[in-house]
């Protein structure tokens, strides 16, 4: 529609599912006004791919071709004199996501970052030669920050501080103002007593707090503890505390691994996590009687979210070493992996009979799915409500508790149950669930049920720059 006002007019059809964590636009004007570029898919299970849109016939094409089983590319971004499109890909499942730039005019895409994670908005500067955007490089032990890249050089440097959270990035030519958000991100571990429990009138209380994000929070099985990921000494860690949220300690500390995602093995003596540096991600042991840690997995591939078997010997985890994320598994002592879904799978847990798995596909297709341990059958358990949102569920002996977002201001905890093929409603909260965190947990003796609640403030900030 016209900038004063008017009839507005169709320009063409997009997919619904979009990538998570997106602060930029995810639409790009060429500089005369031309063409339109944005992400799009070909089909759900298909990555996202740039499009081009000529405004003048309303024809479109494709411009970039991300590899098969990726979740493809978005966040383009015209260079000022509109020959080159700069725009993020994401090849696989985890966070790691690269800048590439292609001529508007076809050709093939070049890779001017590396090992870069979750980068959120891209923008030129106004020589093109330079770009900024917001994220995170591998071996910055820092929060996602403002960075500066020349395209031609690919050299690299952040321009806000270390404790800095950026989302979004805007630059004007005209007066060479460079505008972005400055963010103050907390994420709390709550808790709640589930109906039908000694516990059913408890309101929800904070359990585990800090001025740092805390996530990813796993009961050990004895009910006797919690585990859960944070940042609270700097560096992404495993840290430990009691199951009423008292006593912590940290389990993992080497400032040269950042550690996350923890599972407790059946007789709670062990976890496994996963530790990553310069875009390494590995399968970790610790013992707790002994402090001893060990690598499970002895490749260079990206291997993440660990869970146990319920009998202590296997370890499930997700990896992309078949190209597309799947789920593997391998001996707790070391050993092969085996790899298990052939349709995609991230985020395993076994059921407590041990007869299945339930997992999601990737981060971007909503749903729980059901690997059958004795048939190799994969089959969807539900898609209500984009169950399976980024691990916001847990599994319990009669089924499944799992979160969604209603809105952006209100979530739905739900329960779906195995006997029944049911989903009954849990409770409606007053806040949604962030997209960048991950973390639902019910005590073994079903009296409780942990979830995250965010609390996020911001401030435009706004520099001028010589160019």
């Amino acid at each position: 529609m016209p900038a004063v006002g008017g009839v507005e007019r169709k320009l063409t059809t997009i997919s619904p599912q979009r990538p998570t964590g997106v602060a930029g636009s995810e639409l790009s004007w060429s500089p005369d006004g031309k063409l339109l570029a944005f992400g799009d898919r070909e089909s759900a299970q298909a990555p996202l791919k740039i499009n081009l849109l000529n405004l003048e016939t309303s024809e479109r094409q494709p411009l970039t071709n991300p590899p098969p089983g990726s979740s493809g590319d978005f966040l383009p971004a015209f260079s000022p004199d509109g020959k080159t499109l700069a725009f993020v890909r994401t090849a696989t499942a985890d966070s790691h996501r690269e800048i590439l730039l292609v001529p508007v005019t076809g050709g093939e895409s070049r890779q001017i970052t590396k090992n870069t994670q979750q980068i959120n908005s891209l923008a030129w500067l106004g020589n093109n030669r330079e770009l900024v955007f917001s994220g995170l490089v591998e071996g910055e032990k820092t929060s996602i920050g403002l960075h500066q890249i020349n395209v031609i050089t690919g050299q690299q440097q952040r321009l806000t501080g270390p404790d800095a959270l950026v989302m979004g990035a805007a630059y004007d030519s005209h007066s060479r103002r460079l505008c972005y958000a400055k963010l103050d991100y907390d994420v709390d571990v709550l808790r709640m007593g589930l109906k039908g429990t000694v516990s059913d009138q408890q309101p929800a209380t904070k359990l585990i707090g800090s001025t740092k994000v805390e996530f990813y929070q796993r009961y050990s099985p004895d009910g006797k503890k919690l585990a859960y990921q944070t940042a609270l000494s700097g560096n992404d860690a495993v840290w430990i505390c009691d199951s009423d949220g008292q006593n912590h300690r940290q389990l993992t500390n080497d400032p040269k691994i950042s550690k996350g995602w923890p599972d407790w093995s059946p007789d709670s003596k062990q976890i496994s996590y996963v530790g990553w540096s310069n875009g390494e991600f590995a399968i970790y042991v610790a013992e707790l009687e002994t402090g001893k840690h060990r690598r499970v997995t002895r490749d260079d591939f990206n291997n993440s979210t660990p869970s146990w078997s319920r009998d202590g010997q296997l370890i499930y985890f997700s990896s992309d070493r078949s190209g597309a994320p799947q789920i593997y598994k391998i001996p707790a002592a070391g050993g092969e992996p085996v790899q298990m879904t052939r349709q995609g799978g991230i985020e395993p847990l076994e059921s407590l009979d041990g007869k299945f798995l339930v997992y999601v596909k990737n981060r971007q297709t909503p749903g729980l799915w059901r690997f059958d341990l004795a048939t190799g059958a994969e089959t969807m358990i539900t898609d209500v409500h984009k169950a399976g949102y980024l691990r916001m569920w847990d599994v319990t002996r009669t089924g499944i508790f799992f979160g969604s977002n209603e809105s952006s201001t209100r979530a739905l905890l739900e329960f779906y149950e195995f006997a029944t093929g049911k989903i009954s409603l849990v409770t409606k909260l007053n806040h949604g669930f962030s997209p960048g965190t991950r973390g639902l947990a019910v005590s073994p003796d079903g009296r409780w049920l942990t979830y995250l609640k965010s609390q996020l403030k911001s401030d435009l900030m706004l520099t001028e720059r010589n160019e």
